[in-house]
């Protein structure tokens, strides 16, 4: 129904506008952190209360489909009730990074991306030529109707502008910057309200508009790089014309419209999975707010467009009843819709997008399908030979179909000489090849007819640096009208071997925080070293960067000169970590990233040590180790490795002798 008192700026109906809508609270006042046993009693009463959809806007980094919440989620959906999860907004850090639960392996895992317009507020210039720009989060509101000059502090955009000094006098004018990332935009617009400016301005250096800080007390306003450039333009052509900044609003276009999210994380689970398997609308949605926060406004993430799914199911079950989510996930993929990156002529990677854009018309008019509605193709080294498809034809008339490939840039996100997994992966022109038993495919009515599909990697791209290809195979219907769109099944692998690559952050020469152990000063220690636990300031730390996704970590005592690659040991380290307190038999751990993400990605883990042992990881039993000197032994389990094959299927991490007294 339309939403008219008060009224949005824009009139809109919501994705499902006949749906029933439960709520069902997991967060405290502090809506920060929730843990998974009140997530898993949430699901279930939505269950119990007959949810025909589970939508959850929520996760942490994981990759692993094993996670309980996760195991929840393909239990629940095989049982009948669709559970909707968002991937996380990890965006910009790499691959790996898709949130649990939505990693699962049944339901739906969803992407982001940017809607084609956005609600600004608007600044006009003397020829009334409009900008649009967001109020700055600090001042709590737009600009109050006025007019002023704009000075360009630094006109070649560059890192740091407006960090720690003016280029221009700002007294009683309105200064614009770069954003950058050498400082936050309250330091840039502070320092602009300290030199008399009255207003603030930033535009973004990558694409879309730059949602700012600003200053708490001056209006300041964030813009997207074209805005910016426009506005640049303007002042050096006329440079003491007014301009007017308005608290009105209206519709401006997202150059990014139609294209992932930045902030969206790029997947794959940790066992080469593909995820996300759908993405919707989530950069830049107009939607409902509090009415303390004033009613409407615009928001971004993964949250977004994992309720937009959410509606879209519910769309497709009124119009065609309710069905088991493995067939409802099959049509929706099969009717996706892939996007384009950024500028760019080709598909974006599969991680990124799963099967694309939903498109429920489409989806609700179908009547045929393929399964399976996505290809994992693992690595080289474990891939199959060939993948079977097989086509459904559910109409009274047969259908031919022809079959091609539409590859995606490949994605190198390793380096040589560098354990970690890059930020900005390298997007290549290296493409993998299908080849088809049939490259024409003609299925009776009410009948199906299989396909084998052989897959060759990307010949140019080293397996040393297990490059991430992906693309889509497209049915393209022959026969069937002007109004038949194509069916699309999404693929990914890798070229190389997942279980030959680190675990460990060791080797980093881009200055990532590397495995190791720290002594009292906060250094890593590179030799023997002796440690009084019974000294507050004295307790053992561990800093482990995990390059890769991890099943298993075990951190052992050793006796001094002990061979590091014997199965038994003194015992599990116990301590307080970032997992709580617990024995160090650590199980399906996320990776780190180089840099860390403000939304949940971090450099490094932390575990503490004050000189307790656990004989079994599966209590909390523990007693004192005796004074004496040992070797810690830090051992990964490499992927697709067998746990019992110690030491062959681990990589392992020595410590300096440690003296440890009381």
């Amino acid at each position: 129904m339309h939403i008219t008192k008060p009224a949005p700026i824009a009139p809109f109906v919501g994705v499902a506008p006949e749906a029933t809508i439960g709520a069902y609270r997991i967060f405290g006042c502090a809506a920060d952190s929730v843990s998974s046993d009140i997530v898993i009693q949430a699901m279930l009463r939505a269950a119990a209360d007959k949810m025909d959809i589970i939508s959850m806007s929520i996760g942490e980094p994981g990759g692993w489909s094993e996670e309980i919440d996760a195991i929840l989620a393909s239990r629940l959906t095989k049982q009948g009730h669709i559970v909707v999860i968002s991937m996380g907004n990890n965006g910009g850090n790499g691959f790996f990074l898709g949130s649990s639960p939505g990693t699962t392996t049944d339901g739906f895992g969803v992407g982001s991306i940017d809607n084609l317009q956005t609600i600004e507020y608007i600044i006009s210039d003397e020829a009334k030529n409009q900008y649009g720009y967001s109020c700055g989060l600090n001042f709590g509101g737009p600009f109050p109707n006025i007019t002023a000059e704009i000075v360009v502090n630094n006109p070649t955009a560059v890192d740091g502008d407006g960090c720690t000094k003016l280029n221009v006098n700002p007294k009683g004018k309105v200064i614009i910057f770069s954003l950058g990332p050498a400082c936050g935009t309250a330091v840039k617009c502070g320092l602009a309200r300290k030199n008399g400016a009255i207003g603030c301005l930033i535009y973004n250096n990558v694409p879309g508009p730059a949602g700012i800080y600003g200053d708490e007390k001056i209006p300041s306003g964030g813009l997207d790089p074209e805005d910016g450039a426009a506005i640049i333009a303007t002042v050096k052509a006329k440079p003491h014309q007014k301009f007017f900044f308005s608290n009105v609003e209206s519709t401006f276009s997202v150059s990014t419209g139609g294209t992932p999210s930045s902030f969206t994380s790029v997947s794959l689970d940790a066992e080469l999975n593909i995820k996300p398997d759908i993405s919707a609308i989530g950069g830049y949605v107009y939607s409902t707010l509090p009415a303390i926060d004033g009613y409407y406004g615009i928001d971004s993430g993964t949250s977004m467009s994992c309720p937009y799914i959410a509606g879209a199911l519910a769309l497709y079950i009124q119009a065609k009843g309710h069905q088991t989510g493995p067939r409802l996930k099959t049509i929706f993929q099969n009717n996706a819709k892939p996007v384009k990156d950024y500028q760019s002529e080709y598909a974006a990677h599969v991680a990124v997008q799963g099967a694309g854009l939903v498109n429920v018309y489409d989806t609700i008019k179908a009547n045929n399908w393929i399964s399976p509605s996505t290809l994992s193709l693992n690595d080289t080294a474990n891939t199959q030979k060939s993948y079977r498809v097989t086509i459904y034809n559910n109409e009274a008339k047969s259908v031919t179909y022809k079959l091609s490939n539409a590859p995606a840039l490949t994605a190198i996100d390793f380096e040589a000489g560098n354990d970690m997994m890059l930020d900005a992966p390298n997007y290549v022109a290296d493409f993998a090849t299908a080849k088809f038993s049939s490259d024409l495919i003609t299925v009776g009515p009410k009948s199906q007819k299989t396909v084998d599909i052989t897959f060759t990697p990307p010949p140019k791209s080293s397996a040393k640096l297990f490059p991430l290809f992906s693309g889509y195979i497209v049915f393209t219907p022959q026969n069937a009208g002007k109004a038949a769109t194509p069916l699309m099944v999404p693929y990914a692998g890798a070229k190389g071997s997942w279980k030959e690559m680190p675990i460990f952050n060791i080797k980093d020469p881009r200055g990532g925080v590397t495995l190791g152990i720290l002594n009292s000063a906060g250094k890593n220690i590179t030799g023997p070293t002796t440690y009084n636990l019974t000294d507050p300031k004295q307790v053992l730390t561990i800093i482990l960067p995990l390059s890769t996704p991890a099943l298993l970590v075990n951190v052992e005592l050793l006796a001094k000169g002990s061979n590091v690659k014997q199965v038994k040991s003194l015992g599990y380290l116990y301590g307080d970590s970032d997992f709580g307190k617990t024995p160090y038999s650590l199980s399906y751990l996320p990776r780190n990233t180089e840099t860390a993400n403000p939304n949940g990605a971090t450099q490094f883990f932390t575990l503490n040590w004050n000189g307790q042992l656990s004989d079994n990881p599966s209590n909390n039993l523990h007693h004192a180790v005796k004074a004496g000197t040992y070797i810690i032994r830090i051992s990964g389990l490499k992927h697709f490795g067998d746990p019992k094959n110690f030491p062959a299927d681990y990589y392992i991490f020595a410590s300096p002798e440690i003296t440890v007294v009381f």
